[in-house]
């Protein structure tokens, strides 16, 4: 006996009677009480799940001990024949004797009620038996029986013997012709009357009602819906059913442990089940938790008990082997059988529903040869067996349809790959042979026309060529990034252009330390960015760049400061421009890409325009403590800068630095160019501390000649004797740089008297300037510099030749240092003095959202302060503190025993709200050891909050200052026009115009001004005007007053014991009294909050109040006052007069009704009246 014969797992094929079958005791008990005590019996359960294995090992043996003989009947569906016929062939090849009683009615259609009661059933020894009728796969009716009568009239016939009930055309044909009309077309509409009444004269009418028969149908649990169709009528079949459920893990063990004792253990069992279920979440405890499909497990263990050696399977062996095991099975058993024999297996016994078929054997075989068929049933492949008298064959599991169908599919989409390969194939050879044959066919017309061709083909190169030089000419033209780099850039006519002298090659970049790579996209377009470069790559922590000529500030001035911190952290600057390509914005980035600041350019004309100079978050940014906030730029008609200057937000021209207000540049003949400096008035400063005011330069090849003069006026300079000669920044009057060198000249010298000595580092910064021959006594003959690792500058000496520190006086700087923190921030600042002390340090802290600023400066009243910087998203809190953290008021603002401002203050609280500005401010009251609201003074100067609105440009448009009580101190609006503030007025409750001293800036009372101030913030031009826009006047407090213009055109004035003529258009303002002023006034409303009960009846700020009460227009100011004050006792009807916009009056009444505290929230002031605007009103009250 071989291994395989001591197998005591089937695998997939089916145990057979005598068998034993393991894990269904259960099962098999109560399916025998129901086999063998019920005539019928229903075994459902799922495709797979051994029902037939139930039947034959467990059934059969209890059936036979009970003296049933088991018939098997599989119908065929497929066969022509009857289901009679079926059925009584299976009984009588089961060794069973049928013994006629009567013969059936219809010979030609017999019925299953007369097999069963016409016949007597009797073994070989005579002996009557029992018969047991199994009808395996039932649910092969519904599948494969595709006549719906025959599958109806079938379970018709079962019904009547399962129901016993004979049917109603075994009736005598006497019997029929003797019942009602109403029967008789019963019987006729059988179809059988006819064949009845041809076998009548011989029939005789002798049943057998002692038979024993049982029926068991077993089918697919998936069918029972179309079984429970069909035997609706048949009510046994309803109650005798027997669903066989999986087994579950407790019977899987016994499956796995008791064929063979000891071969497998507990836990390799428990290890086999999970390898079958793919669940480990049971115990084998007698308690039933998981379900265990028996056919993948019965193949499990045929696997593995084929692949065991030694005497146990052990669970390396489980490991092993466990896998896809039906899969690899079925596989393994066909691996030697050819692919063709396989596919014709797989397409012919499964469908395309994915279920089994059979067919007959003699087929099969000789389709795939007979050796092959026994092949495979012998590896429990296929089964064989007989059906309808025939040998069948078909797959031998349901578990292996599946594995089929894959492999279906599979072999499909390779044919369709395949398919699709050799479409393809066929289309490149179809299309070969037309490209071919076309080929062929241009050859011959090639050589018919030849020299046509050739000018063709000449033709279309040169089209090809001329459209990839078109192609090529439009990338470089419009998407190609361009890029220089200089030392130098220029605004020329509203764009950025390089200064083509100062061009760097790339050897040249790599000893330079800080130089601008200026980027446009496209050929002739305007430069779009601006990049800071080092040769180091690292930026140093100093301005980098110019800002409309604005370098680095003086150390004393703290706005300016400030912007030196943002010039120092400028990496890029991005430039956009309008439709007619002029700059209308650049932003200034720091390298994280945030923005800084930004320019916002107005143009005026074609030749001017001004640029607003704008904080990241949309507010004008105040970079110096003059107030500068803006410039106005001009340039020539050639485009080249001739002129900037500097304003604050009025329009106030400003200094950017002492005694400077702005330059202007002469391009003169022979390269000259001149560039001024300028005062408040346009003229050469005097009051910058320099020598000079005007600087000329000359390039002259590869060679740069600057000098420099002082003179009296633009006109004049260089031609005239007022001209004079000046020393420069270095203490002489010229300065020529050729061939790498510095030559210096004195004044009234043609001779070298010096030369400038320069030392680099490797990255071409300085760190020697040493001035060598004669030494001008007033300026510094060394600078010395030193850096750190990154390149930032870390200190700067003055000295003398000999290396002292050069100073004027005790008091003056030569030496600053500065330090950084790993992220290249200044942390610390130093000045010192030649003594050694420092006579200022500042010391920067940053943690997150605070920023502390510790300043130590020896000059101011108080040296050591703290200021605290707290950032709060939108909110900003800055605080001031003496030493040990002693709260201080902020009176050390300037380097003087001035304050900053009439605010003084401890803490100030800035809120910004898009372009809604505002502030808060408290004091310290050192005695009471509080904070505390800042107190108002009398004026209304100094306030407790302040709120400003501004437009796109950071230009304040709105203001309105309150007390710590919410009162309105001052409130102004402001007008302005190309940048510039050009009228003013007071700011009422509705954001409108009104008359209001009290609120007015410099408390003056007018409707609205149209205003122009010189550069001493003096008044130019003043015009008042009144609702409708007409000339009007302007009360200062004692006088009214109107303005006329005096032309100061050729006055003379005196410069340096010279006098002079003015040469340009001036004019001064004068106050004059108004001529047309009448001799009457009307009293006119203002609303102090909109709380007033006046505002709330709908009055409004400047109505002329013409009757209230008693009072009438005309009357006295006291009856006025009288009646004004009985408002808040009795009621009081109230009249006024409100302007409109037809140039006349509106006329408005109301009636106070209940007493209000008027004075609190409304008041009114007498307007003087013009003679035209007291006929209007007459006019009106008549």
């Amino acid at each position: 006996m071989n291994l395989i014969e001591r197998n005591p797992w089937k695998g997939l094929d089916t145990y057979h009677e005598g068998e034993i079958l393991y894990g269904r005791d259960e099962d098999i008990r109560k399916l025998s009480q129901s086999v063998l005590g019920y005539d019928d019996t229903v075994l459902y359960g799922r495709s797979g799940i051994g029902k037939s294995s139930l039947l034959n090992a467990g059934i059969l043996p209890a059936a036979r001990i009970a003296g049933f003989v088991p018939i098997y009947i599989r119908l065929n569906h497929g066969y022509e024949g009857s289901y009679y016929g079926q059925i009584k062939n299976a009984i009588e090849e089961s060794g069973v004797t049928i013994r006629s009683v009567s013969p059936v009615k219809d010979i030609e259609h017999p019925l299953l009620w007369e097999l069963f009661h016409r016949n007597s059933f009797v073994s070989q020894d005579g002996e009557p038996v029992r018969l047991l009728l199994i009808f395996d796969q039932f649910e092969e009716i519904f599948t494969l029986q595709q006549n719906a009568d025959f599958r109806r009239q079938f379970f018709y016939q079962i019904g009547s013997v399962l129901n016993k009930i004979k049917p109603d055309e075994l009736e005598d044909v006497n019997a029929v012709s003797t019942e009602s009309p109403l029967k008789q077309e019963s019987v006729l509409k059988t179809g059988l009357v006819m064949k009845v009444r041809k076998i009548a004269k011989n029939s005789t009418q002798n049943f057998v009602d002692d038979n024993i028969i049982h029926f068991v149908f077993t089918l697919r649990e998936d069918f029972l819906s179309d079984f429970e169709y069909f035997t609706s009528a048949i009510p046994s079949l309803k109650q005798h059913r027997y669903g066989l459920r999986p087994i579950n893990e407790e019977q899987a063990s016994e499956i796995i442990l008791r064929p063979h004792r000891g071969l497998v253990s507990v836990d390799v069992a428990k290890l086999i089940i999970e390898k079958v279920t793919q669940r480990s979440d049971f115990e084998l405890d007698g308690i039933p938790e998981i379900e265990v499909d028996s056919a993948v497990l019965s193949l499990y263990m045929n696997r593995l008990y084929e692949s065991h050696q030694g005497d146990e399977i052990t669970a390396e062996l489980v490991e092993e082997k466990g896998g896809a095991i039906i899969k690899d099975f079925y596989e393994k058993s066909i691996e030697d059988i050819d692919d063709c024999q396989i596919e014709y297996l797989e397409n012919t016994l499964v469908n395309d529903d994915n279920r089994r078929e059979n067919k007959s054997l003699s087929i099969v075989s000789k389709a795939i040869g007979q050796e092959c068929v026994n092949k495979l049933i012998g590896r429990c492949i296929l089964r064989k067996f007989v059906l309808g008298g025939d040998f069948k064959v078909e797959f031998i599991h349901d578990i292996l349809c599946p594995v089929v169908k894959e492999r279906k599919d599979q072999r499909q989409l390779l044919r369709k790959q395949q398919a699709e390969r050799k479409r393809q194939e066929e289309e490149n050879r179809r299309l070969f042979e037309q490209e071919k044959l076309k080929r062929e066919r241009l050859l011959k017309k090639a050589k018919r026309d030849k020299i046509k061709n050739r000018n063709r083909n000449i033709f279309l190169c040169s089209v090809i060529f001329v459209l990839l030089v078109i192609g090529c000419g439009c990338y470089f033209w419009k998407f190609h990034v361009y890029s220089g780099n200089y030392a130098q850039y220029e605004i020329r006519n509203g764009e950025i252009v390089g200064i083509e002298s100062s061009k760097l090659s790339s050897e040249d970049c790599e000893h330079t330390p800080l130089y601008y790579c200026l980027k446009h996209v496209g050929w002739f377009t305007h430069v779009s960015v601006i990049e800071v470069k080092t040769s180091n790559k690292k930026l140093p922590k100093i301005p980098r760049l110019k800002v409309l000529e604005i370098g680095e500030s003086d150390i004393s001035d703290e706005k300016g400061d400030n912007f030196n911190n943002l010039l120092s952290s400028v990496c890029k600057v991005r430039i956009s421009e309008d439709e007619n390509q002029r700059i209308i914005k650049e932003e200034y980035v720091d390298d994280s890409d945030a923005v800084l600041f930004e320019l916002n350019y107005s143009y005026i004309n074609t030749n001017d325009a001004w640029v607003h100079i704008v904080s990241n978050d949309g507010q004008g940014l105040v970079i110096r403590d003059s107030g500068v906030e803006q410039a106005r730029l001009s340039w020539n008609d050639e485009g080249r800068m001739v002129g900037v200057t500097y304003y604050d937000h009025k329009g106030v021209c400003k200094e950017i630095a002492k005694g400077i207000n702005g330059y202007l540049w002469d391009y003169q003949n022979d390269n000259v160019v001149a560039r001024y400096t300028l005062n408040e008035y346009a003229q050469p400063t005097n009051s910058s501390g320099d020598e000079y005011n005007v600087a000329y330069t000359k390039m002259t090849g590869d060679s740069m000649i600057v000098w420099y003069e002082h003179c009296m006026s633009i006109k004049t300079a260089g031609i005239d004797d007022v001209a004079e000669q000046a020393n420069g920044p270095l203490g002489y009057a010229k300065v020529l740089q050729t061939n790498g060198k510095t030559y210096l000249f004195a004044k009234d010298k043609n001779g070298i008297i010096a030369e400038l000595k320069t030392k680099y580092d490797k990255n071409g910064n300085i760190l020697e300037e040493l001035i060598e021959g004669k030494i001008s006594p007033n300026y510094p003959s060394l600078y010395k510099y030193t850096y750190d690792e990154n390149g930032f500058l870390t200190s700067k000496q003055l000295c003398s030749n000999d290396g002292a520190p050069f100073v004027k006086s005790q008091t003056d700087i030569y030496r600053w240092n500065w330090n950084y923190d790993s992220n290249g921030n200044l942390n610390r600042e130093e000045r010192v003095l030649p003594s050694g002390e420092l006579a200022y340090s500042k010391s920067l802290t940053r943690t997150k959202n605070v920023l502390v600023v510790e300043t130590e400066d020896i000059t101011k009243p108080i040296p050591y302060v703290k200021k605290v910087e707290v950032s709060e998203g939108k909110r900003k809190i800055i605080s001031y503190y003496g030493k040990d953290n002693q709260k201080l008021n902020a009176q050390w603002c300037k380097n003087s025993t001035e304050t900053d401002s009439l605010l003084v203050f401890h803490k100030m609280i800035k809120m910004i709200n898009k372009n809604i500005i505002t502030e808060t401010y408290y004091k310290y009251d050192e005695k009471n050891n509080a904070i505390i609201p800042l107190e108002t003074n009398k004026n209304g100067t100094v306030y407790f909050k302040k709120v400003t609105t501004k437009d796109k440009n950071g230009i304040s448009i709105k203001y309105r200052t309150y007390d710590a009580h919410g009162n309105t101190l001052k409130s102004m609006m402001y007008f302005v026009q190309n940048g510039k503030i050009i009228g003013r007025a007071v700011c009422g409750v509705d954001n409108k115009p009104v008359r209001c001293s009290k609120w007015e800036a410099e408390s003056f009372c007018y409707y609205k001004i149209y205003i122009n101030s010189n550069n001493e913030e003096k008044y130019a031009n003043i015009m008042a005007v009144n609702e409708w826009g007409e000339k009007s006047v302007l009360f200062d407090g004692k006088d009214y007053w109107q303005t006329e213009y005096l032309n100061c055109t050729g006055l003379p004035f005196e410069y340096k014991g010279k006098e002079y003529a003015i040469s340009g258009t001036y004019s001064q303002i004068n106050f004059v009294k108004p001529r047309d002023l009448s001799m009457y006034s009307v009293p006119y409303l203002h609303i102090l909050d909109k709380r007033s009960v006046l505002y709330q009846l709908g009055l409004r700020d400047g109505d002329r109040i013409v009757a209230c009460g008693q009072w009438k227009f005309g009357m006295s100011d006291e009856l006025l006052s009288k009646y004004w004050n009985k408002a808040n006792v009795y009621p009081i009807k109230i009249k006024v007069l409100r302007c409109n916009n037809a140039r006349n009056y509106l006329t408005i009444v109301k009636t106070l009704s209940f007493p209000q505290q008027l004075s609190l929230y409304s008041e009114y002031h007498e307007l003087a009246l013009t003679n035209k605007e007291y006929q209007l009103m007459r006019t009106n009250i008549q």
